[in-house]
């Protein structure tokens, strides 16, 4: 209501505006022949939106940006979501929603928030986490809503690049729906628990993947890449994981990274350098750098209001990026007590920000 009052704020009124739409009330046509009803899915979806906001039994927070701080983020945040497309109308369009979806997403949290340099930290309602909840809101005036409070930015938004879209990427190797192992190749999910002699596995699982092959492995499909810079990690579990007997287990290992460039043809890196993964002095996690600062000249990512259209049902998500992770353990190597046998914890792609 306050934004579709002041002209100073109608890019952010207009982009949430154009979500509108008149939706069939069921329950309601049982009392009157046919009813449709306003609604809003990036204001109003439980699971895409932005919360309930227009609800007025609830309360939130919300930032409010004028113009001139929507602006401002828009021109710094829609590089890193430059899609490849031919048709030039439709990428613009593209990154156009997708970069202001990115500002809204930072905008809005559960609660009325009246003092918040006494937070630690903030969880937008999209769950995800800010740190420094008083240097996120500071210098904003606060206005009290009728459902919360009001910040309004003018000028500036404060969120930096990396504090709600740019966040690491993290896959866990377990997930069946982000991997295929290449040819004589095994792999298995196993599970940790308080006796482990590795803790701090991520959700307690991990993947431990074995072959008969020189060069056996798997390949990860990567969700949601931006067009940014990287660092590429993998996240072994060491082998300590089976039992003290395991201590002297080691294996040797190369990358090979995959990602769409800017003329939409496929990118190669190839990190052919074996890699030796043991178990560290202290066991637990080896985490191995497998690329360094590696430039993705276009995003690969897919929106929620994109998830949330009727006509993207069903619809088989490809992504372009990939990560192969393969043994290479030739006879001789074996000879030396090295193994074709890793087993891996999680991938992750980190921003690398300068």
């Amino acid at each position: 209501e306050y934004i579709s009052l002041h002209p100073d704020y109608s890019h952010l009124y207009d982009f949430i505006c154009r979500f509108d739409e008149k939706i069939y009330d069921a329950e309601l046509s049982s009392t009157y022949d046919s009813v449709f009803v306003n609604y809003n899915p990036l204001l109003q979806d439980p699971k895409y939106g932005m919360g309930d906001i227009a609800n007025e039994d609830s309360l939130y927070t919300m930032i409010l940006p004028d113009n001139a701080a929507w602006q401002a983020a828009y021109d710094r945040i829609s590089p890193y979501f430059r899609p490849f497309n031919k048709e030039v109308a439709l990428a613009d369009s593209i990154q156009k929603v997708q970069t202001s979806l990115a500002i809204v997403e930072g905008l809005s949290f559960r609660q009325a928030i009246v003092a918040p340099a006494k937070d630690d930290s903030l969880l937008t309602v999209t769950q995800k986490l800010i740190y420094g909840a008083g240097d996120y809101l500071n210098g904003y005036e606060a206005l009290e809503a009728s459902n919360g409070m009001m910040y309004l930015a003018k000028g500036q938004l404060n969120a930096n690049d990396t504090c709600v879209w740019n966040h690491v990427i993290n896959l866990e190797a377990e997930n069946m729906d982000y991997r295929q192992s290449l040819s004589g190749t095994n792999a298995y999910i196993r599970t940790t628990d308080i006796n482990s002699l590795v803790q701090n596995v991520s959700d307690a699982s991990y993947l431990e993947v074995s072959s008969g092959n020189v060069d056996g492995g798997i390949v990860f499909d990567i969700p949601n890449t931006l067009a940014a810079t990287y660092d590429v990690y993998v996240d072994f579990v060491s082998p300590l994981v089976d039992g003290e007997n395991m201590r002297e287990e080691k294996t040797k290992l190369v990358f090979q990274l995959k990602f769409m460039g800017d003329n939409g043809r496929q990118t190669i890196k190839n990190n052919n350098t074996a890699t030796e993964v043991a178990v560290p002095e202290k066991g637990g996690i080896v985490s191995v750098k497998a690329f360094s600062a590696v430039p993705f000249p276009v995003a690969d990512f897919y929106d929620n209001m994109w998830k949330l259209d009727k006509d993207n049902i069903g619809v088989d998500i490809a992504e372009t990026t990939t990560l192969q992770v393969k043994t290479k353990v030739s006879s001789t190597d074996a000879k030396k007590g090295y193994v074709r046998k890793f087993r891996i914890d999680r991938i992750r792609l980190v921003p690398s920000v300068k």
